[in-house]
């Protein structure tokens, strides 16, 4: 009689176990309704010191030119201005300079898109070797 009951309580915690992860878990094997974060790696290197205005291609204007800023960044406020600059270049209204931030070799920015808040890319100023 000892070992049935045994049994029972085991199977029983078993049962009370799937449904609650069955509940809260949604059943499918997701973790929630709501998809993961993506990670979507964009490239556009901005000089630090051209030797002329640089024109490159607008990822999102399709073939026209943007001009990159001839000019030496050494300042935070400098850099916060190129990286503004080149978020404008893309042709996204929807897209700010979220944080501007300066290491020993380069400044950093985070874009981020407006009405959402959800980051949209990171650049990078490589800062003059000179």
């Amino acid at each position: 009689m000892r070992y049935v009951w045994l049994a029972v309580a085991f199977v029983g915690t078993l049962a009370v176990g799937l449904l609650v992860g069955i509940t809260l878990g949604g059943g499918s094997g997701e973790q929630g309704a709501a998809s993961g974060p993506r990670t979507v790696t964009v490239e556009k290197t901005i000089p630090a010191q051209p030797s002329g205005p640089t024109t490159t291609s607008s990822p999102t204007a399709g073939t026209s030119p943007t001009t990159s800023p001839a000019q030496n960044v050494s300042s935070l406020a400098d850099a916060r201005g190129t990286f503004e600059e080149a978020v404008e270049g893309y042709g996204n209204p929807n897209l700010e300079v979220a944080e501007v931030m300066e290491f020993a070799n380069n400044f950093y920015a985070e874009v981020r898109e407006k009405d959402t808040g959800t980051g949209a890319m990171e650049l990078l100023i490589d800062k003059p070797s000179g």
